[in-house]
Order: structure tokens, then sequence, then C-alpha cells
């Protein structure tokens, strides 16, 4: 696939004519972590933070099966700062053996926020470099899913990596890719040469993906923008690659970014890009082709590709009915008549979705509608929030590095539900991370509530519970 291929998008369904197929996607399967965006931090008094300190190490990696639960990044204090006195840190995005993730460095005031890059292999992280004032442009905090890491290819040991963000970003007509690369350690600004796009509202920011070396940036209310930020300057293109028809979000912005997360995502699996939307459920977001609440279902395409033509492929919808008809589901213990929220995709197997439904998270395969498991799974249950954290906004499919697989397969029972911290045989019965996280809720609920990119966009619904 490459950047400046010319795109053209289109709908067609496995169930009738077949479209012709894209070229041939090597896919590996590989171990993979529900990964909570939610950075867990620990202060000098937690018995994490003094087995941080005994390892020299920046990084804690929380590692476990998702059949336990959700797995955490873990920082100490003396990086950023305690969520009980600045906002959350979040992971933004990943690569391979990276996380660019957004705190509030350790020393400085606590409305101040930064970008870092953490190195899962060398356990470092590192703070990028504030944007240079003559550039007449600089990083935006706010909104945080507008900035992207994608592994550097022209690296010949591996290792180097670059950041990337559209400017302007609230707009219809994006001019500049603000970068930074860890090869020079320096940022630019680089003139785009964008492709015009069917009319919009101002763009969205719901996450940017690295895929089949391509950023992908995507709204989740019209479609994705695809760049290879690697290109010549003289040839560095913005394509515009639509929803599925009937998916495209017309009228006012319903529900906001947080709660459209609930609802929909794009996210890879086996090699290929997956949007995944729940249709008919109550949530006031209308699009062409909506459906009453009485029907709720949940639709699955891939986007396909041949000589640079792109095309959304339906490959299944399931009925809520069905699902909740299965026998699994009743076995499972799950409530009946109730539309869960979405949480991810099985990297691995496109047709397993995950679903969240309070703290619990269920699997669901979506052509036998049969429930595969289900466990109790918290990325971050804040006084205030109540369950606003559990949907695919705030938890992610990581392949794992091949360096960390060993330790997830060997260190876990599925049924005991055993926790390692970092990446040795020494491990913890994971009572400090729950504690951590229990005490981080407690303490900064209200700071994650009230955060300028989740207030100003969040209606009060976000903190019902589904």
């Amino acid at each position: 696939m490459s950047g400046t291929s010319s795109f053209t998008t289109g709908e067609s369904s496995r169930a009738g004519e077949q479209p012709e197929r894209d070229e041939v996607v090597e896919f590996k399967a590989r171990t993979w972590v529900a990964l909570s965006s939610i950075i867990v931090v620990h202060s000098a008094n937690d018995e994490g933070r003094r087995m941080l300190a005994l390892r020299a190490s920046d990084i804690f990696l929380d590692l476990q099966p998702p059949q336990v639960g959700a797995s955490y990044l873990v920082l100490p204090d003396r990086i950023v700062k305690h969520p009980r006195y600045a906002d959350h840190p979040v992971v933004l995005s990943a690569c391979s053996d990276h996380f660019l993730f957004r705190a509030t460095p350790a020393e400085g005031p606590s409305n101040l926020i930064c970008f870092f890059v953490g190195d899962v292999n060398a356990r470092t992280v590192v703070r990028l470099p504030e944007v240079p004032f003559h550039m007449a442009v600089n990083t935006i905090p706010h909104p945080q899913y507008s900035i992207g890491l994608i592994a550097d290819p022209r690296s010949r040991h591996g290792g180097h990596y670059m950041v990337a963000q559209l400017h302007p970003t609230f707009t219809t007509h994006h001019t500049t890719l603000l970068c930074y690369s860890s090869v020079t350690d320096q940022w630019t600004a680089r003139p785009l040469a964008s492709t015009e796009s069917e009319e919009h509202h101002r763009w969205g920011a719901h996450g940017v993906l690295a895929h089949g070396g391509l950023l992908w940036w995507i709204d989740l209310f019209y479609g994705m923008l695809v760049c290879d930020p690697f290109a010549a300057d003289d040839n560095l293109h913005l394509r515009f690659v639509p929803l599925p028809v009937g998916s495209i979000r017309t009228g006012r912005r319903v529900p906001g970014p947080e709660n459209i997360g609930r609802e929909r995502f794009i996210r890879p699996s086996q090699g290929k890009l997956r949007y995944v939307e729940i249709q008919g459920a109550p949530s006031g977001m209308r699009t062409s082709n909506y459906q009453p609440p009485s029907n709720p279902q949940v639709r699955m395409f891939t986007l396909v590709s041949q000589e640079g033509q792109h095309h959304w492929v339906h490959e299944y919808t399931a009925t809520f009915l069905d699902i909740w008809s299965h026998r699994s589901y009743a076995e499972a213990g799950l409530p009946q008549g109730v539309v869960p929220w979405l949480a991810l995709i099985d990297p691995n197997n496109a047709n397993t979705l995950y679903f969240f439904r309070g703290t619990t998270l269920f699997a669901v395969d979506g052509q036998t509608r049969q429930v595969l498991f289900r466990v109790r799974c918290l990325v971050l249950e804040s006084a205030r929030g109540g369950h606003r954290f559990q949907n695919s906004r705030f938890i992610g499919a990581w392949e794992l590095p091949p360096a960390l697989e060993p330790d997830v397969l060997c260190t876990h029972d599925v049924g005991g539900g055993s926790s390692i911290w970092g990446s040795d045989s020494e491990g913890t019965d994971g009572s400090d991370r729950e504690q951590a996280i229990s005490d981080q809720a407690t303490n900064s609920g209200d700071q994650a509530a009230d955060s300028p990119d989740q207030a100003a966009d969040s209606p009060d619904q976000a903190d019902a519970e589904p």
C-alpha cells in the first residue's frame, strides 16, 4: 500500500457480489493484551514504586492475558505527577515496542501537559522537546487524540520512531504535518498536499493508528485521513477514506467523542483495518441508515484495497437479540435486553468482538453469536465518572514485542489470574496494582472528569452506566 496512491472508496458485501480482492497481506498471529490507556502512577510509598527504584527502571508493565483482565503501563511519580495533583496520564498511541503518552511532568506546574515516549525494551522514558518558537506552530495537548506514533522503517537497527500531528486539527483542510523524529531529535513543520473531501463540520480527533507503514487519523463520524509521514516533502499527501455507506454521521455531533467510543471503533485485526459499529442503540446518534432501538445490532467491515482502490467490505451483522438468545449468554450470567458498550477486537481473529457491561468484559463470536468468556475488567473506576472509562476509547489490543511474549504466556494462569510486574519472573499477587488503581481513581476521579479535552466534548450521559 502506498501513501501516495489515489483512494477511491465504496462498500460491498461478502453476502452479495464479491469485489476484487486486495493484495495479499502477510499476517502472523502474536500474543496480545487488553491495554488500558489510563496509566497507573506509583508514589514513593507504594510497594511497586520501591521495586521500580531497585530495578532503576522508568517503566513497569503489568501484563496479563485478556481472559484475565486489563493490562497497565505503570510509571513512577519521579517522572510524571500523580493524578491526585494533575490530569490522568494517558497512552495516546503505540507502535511495536514504544508508547506515546501525555502527562504532567513531575517537576513543574500541574497545568503543564507534555508528550513522552516510553521504550518498552530499554524500560526508559524520554520527554519530547518543545517545538521551536520560530515554527509558529506547536503541539496541541487538547485534543489529545490527534497525535500519532509510528516506527521508522529507515532505521537500520530499529528503535527509531516518528511522532506526527495534523495542523490545524479542527478543520476540513489540513495544511501542516508537525513531525518529531528520534533520529534527529528535532521537530519539523512539513506542508501537506491534501485532497478535497466531502463537506463536513470540523474534523474530529478519535485516535491515530500506525498501520501498513502509514498513519491513519480517525474521525468516527466521517472516516480516516491517511498519510505516509516518511514520504519526501514534495510528495507528502493526505488522503481521505470515508466510512462505509450509511455510517457517515449527519447533523449535529451527538454523542461526544467519549461516548462515540461506546458505539464505534476502527482497529486492525488479522492485518487489515476493521470498522465496528453498534446500530440501533438509544444513544442519540443519527445516521442515514439509523434503525430504531427495537433491533440493536453490531456490524463489522473490513477495509480492502487493490491497485489504490479502497472498499469497505461488510463481513457480518449480529443482532443483539440473537446474542441474548444464545444459550452461552445466559450461562455467562449477563443481563438480558441491555446493549453493551464496545471494547475492542481480537487482533488475531476478526470474528471475536469484546464488549463492556459495567465492569464485565465479555467476548462474542460475531459469526456464531456465542459468548466465549467473561471476566471482571476495570479500566479505571473514578468516584465521579462511574464506568465512563469502560469503552473502546480507553482500552485497546496491544500486540506484544517478541521479548515480552514468553512472560505473558508462561507466568500467567488464566484461571488463577496471577499478574507480573516488568519482564522478569519476579512478581507480585497484583494487590499493589489494584490498590494503586483504587487510590488513583479515588484521588483523581474529579480531575479526570474535569480535564479540558474530556469535559468540553462529553455530554452528561458520560457518567451513566451502560
